[in-house]
Parts: C-alpha cells; structure tokens; sequence
C-alpha cells in the first residue's frame, strides 16, 4: 500500500463511537456514483473519524440522513491502512465480494448531490492526455 491519502465520495452509511474523541464511520458508494464499469469489486470504508469534524458535519447538514439519500454526498480525504475481504447477498442471491478499506479520515465536507459516471471519468482521463 502507498502511504498517500485518497479522495473518496461516497455516503456515511454508519456511525458508531470509537472512543471520547472518535467515531468509527462506515462509508458506501454514493446511490448516484456508478463505477460497476470500473470495478468489478464492491467497495467500502470504516473511518476512524474526530468527533469534532463529524458532530460539525451533522450540524451544518441536517438533512444528511434523510431524503432517502438522494443528497447524502460527503467527500472523505483518507489514508488508508488495510484492505480486507467480506461478502454479503448481492441483487439476485448470489455471493457478492465487498473491498473494505480500514483508516483513518483525514478530513471530510459535505458535497450534497454528486453525480459521477462513465462519461465523466472518460473526459476527465481525456483531460489529461
């Protein structure tokens, strides 16, 4: 593993305490995010997260839970310690594998609405050609 941080946008799917100064965040693909073009793999985080930057998050974005999702968007800066292996029931019953990266957030912001597909990783790859 590099020992540089990752941008991940995705959606604080859980959040339970860590300790006094900490939660521990589980961070999903956000309902808008489609990458099933570029990984094959389901992909997750679990975040040791300060209590101060995700009480400050909730605070200015009351609505961060509801409206079924719809603009539950927060962008994560992470550094990533280690990857592990579940798996869980997929649409149609069958054995699906999820990638799980276990770190810590470095910082995070609400982003609302993002939508990111296909196209817009192909302009972007294009951009930089």
């Amino acid at each position: 593993m590099q020992n540089k941080p990752i941008l991940f946008i995705g959606s604080i799917e859980d959040v339970s305490t860590l300790d006094d100064n900490n939660y521990l965040l589980r961070v999903e693909r956000n309902i808008f995010t489609s990458f099933s073009h570029l990984f094959l793999t389901e992909l997750a985080l679990e975040l040791n997260c300060s209590k101060t930057k995700v009480d400050s998050l909730m605070g200015k974005n009351k609505k961060l839970f509801s409206d079924f999702g719809l603009n539950n968007g927060v962008a994560f800066i992470a550094q990533i310690e280690q990857i592990k292996s579940d798996f869980y029931l997929g649409k149609e019953g069958n054995k699906e594998e999820i990638k799980i990266g276990i770190g810590n957030c470095l910082d995070l912001i609400y982003t609302g609405r993002v939508r990111i597909t296909h196209s817009d990783v192909i302009q972007s790859d294009n951009k930089h050609k």
